[in-house]
């Protein structure tokens, strides 16, 4: 029975695989506006400890046999732009930010991200990889996240498009984030059940778009919050810094709400 189930969802893996491989739009062997991938060696000279700026974000998706898992991969405009244009982010078709980003992955599915800004005081997260452009923006990966097939069967997201409906459900992030939030500062985050504690790091007005800085603390009202969840604004006594390192393979618990505003979890 146990072997029957298997192959039951391996085979249902496949055919979500091959529901994967339809390209929005026929591939180009050269895609228009693609630039060659190029080193940039010199973008962890000197930390950037500002949060100005709009950071777009880029997911592709691949499924990885070797661990039967679906991998999202982040690409951003973190520290190679100085901020993303929104508007013109917004207008790149998703035809388009295929094409191009297939010439770095090779997939035919990707999901436009948003339009973040950052709530941290202090950003030191690193970025060694290369950049690549999607129309006239340059993006660089950042980091993964891994959903196992047994997860996805049991959430229901053999779909991977499924995914930007799992509103906080946690997910492992590989990055090598350096977050830090100082005295005094007044955070957003977001308590589970259990107790764990998610401190909001990037928020959006791509669906609430009154939402901005100055009226996170009312976010509350706003959110359709699972039982027993809260959302809490806390004015810090006390520095956070959220900075996973290679014992726990940089990975970090992320889940994201309805108005897809992104948190992170920390140790209180």
């Amino acid at each position: 029975m146990l072997k029957l189930k298997l192959l039951a969802a391996i085979l249902l893996m496949q055919s979500s695989m091959l529901a994967w491989g339809q390209p929005t739009s026929p591939a180009p062997s050269s895609p228009l506006g693609a630039a060659p991938m190029k080193p940039r060696p010199e973008l962890n000279a000197a930390p950037m400890a500002t949060t100005d700026g709009l950071i777009c974000t880029v997911f592709i998706a691949n499924f990885e046999l070797s661990s039967l898992s679906f991998v999202l991969e982040s690409y951003s405009t973190y520290k190679i732009e100085p901020s993303c244009n929104e508007d013109y982010f917004y207008s790149l078709t998703k035809a388009s930010i295929t094409a191009q980003s297939r010439v770095v992955s090779g997939s035919t599915k990707t999901f436009r991200g948003g339009a973040h800004a950052y709530t941290m005081d202090v950003n030191l997260s690193p970025v060694s990889n290369p950049f690549f452009y999607i129309g006239n923006l340059k993006f660089s990966k950042v980091g993964e996240v891994k959903i196992s097939l047994l997860s996805a069967i049991q959430k229901k997201t053999w779909n991977i498009g499924n995914v930007v409906n799992m509103t906080y459900n946690p997910f492992e992030l590989k990055s090598q984030i350096h977050f830090i939030w100082n005295i005094g500062t007044l955070i957003h985050r977001l308590v589970a059940p259990n107790g764990d504690t998610y401190i909001m790091y990037a928020y959006t007005n791509e669906v609430a778009k009154d939402l901005k800085r100055d009226n996170l603390i009312d976010l509350g009202g706003q959110l359709r919050l699972p039982d027993g969840w809260r959302y809490e604004n806390v004015l810090l006594n006390n520095t956070i810094t959220v900075r996973p390192t290679p014992l726990n393979s940089f990975a970090s618990g992320v889940i994201f709400d309805e108005l897809n505003n992104f948190y992170v979890k920390y140790q209180k």
